[in-house]
């Protein structure tokens, strides 16, 4: 495979960098996370931790110096949020570390809790859509699963039909999981990401509803994340404020 070849000399490392990633469009981040950044400054404290913000600006120019073999995908995407995606996957490829949504929330420091040897994904409570989330995720630096997950993502590029979810998101993670030899730990939703059922004020209407309506509707096939409200054993909360829908329900 083209992508393989073009990865042949990165050496595996097999740490997790103590390094914080997350991105926002550019350097300017909406008040309604910065409460939720503030929680990473508290149980991540700099200089023990490194923080870098990647803006649309810099993650292209990641793809430009580093990955230019991927670059016609990439400006190819019908919708950004498929860019922000993808880029999170080069970014711990080429750096290791762990990446955040701006809208997750530590409740602890539970950087002891990756596994140093393997890359790590957050399970998903929402049974209906994907197994994974991409919200939160760690890895070594150069791990060799996202090599998988490259050639995943060209594929899914091209693919007629494809949404948003399978196009780059956490279907196209489930996918890269099932074909790739490498072993992904999956971090338990129990700990990682319960539905936030009762908070309104962060999200859209339209997906507050059909978030709560179909977490009520839907089997769980004997799935159970846990209370959102409930913070014992509750590690990090993902707000899933779904900011890449735009208020006419548009996909950015």
């Amino acid at each position: 495979e083209i992508v393989r070849l073009e990865m042949e000399g990165n050496e595996f490392q097999s740490e997790i960098p103590k390094i914080i990633h997350q991105q926002w469009k550019d350097d300017d981040v909406p008040k309604k996370f910065w409460k939720y950044r503030e929680q990473w400054f508290k149980y991540f404290p700099k200089g023990e931790y490194e923080y870098k913000l990647w803006t649309d600006t810099s993650a292209r120019e990641l793809i430009v110096e580093h990955y230019p073999w991927f670059l016609p995908t990439f400006d190819g995407y019908n919708h950004n949020i498929n860019r922000v995606d993808a880029t999170r996957y080069f970014i711990l490829y080429h750096y290791g570390g762990i990446y955040a949504d701006l809208d997750y929330e530590p409740l602890m420091n539970f950087y002891d809790y990756f596994p140093h040897n393997m890359v790590s994904v957050i399970g998903s409570p929402y049974v209906w859509n994907e197994k994974t989330q991409n919200a939160l995720m760690s890895s070594p630096q150069y791990d060799p699963f996202w090599v998988d997950t490259f050639n995943q993502l060209i594929k899914n590029a091209e693919k007629k039909g494809a949404n948003i979810l399978e196009v780059s998101g956490p279907i196209l993670i489930d996918q890269s999981m099932d074909r790739s030899r490498q072993p992904v730990y999956v971090l338990p939703c129990e700990n990682f990401q319960r539905v936030p059922i009762g908070e309104y004020d962060q999200t859209l209407r339209s997906t507050v509803v059909e978030r709560e309506i179909t977490f009520r509707l839907k089997p769980f096939n004997g799935k159970h994340c846990g209370l959102y409200s409930d913070d014992r054993c509750h590690f990090g909360k993902h707000h899933n404020t779904c900011s890449y829908v735009r208020k006419n329900g548009s996909i950015l």
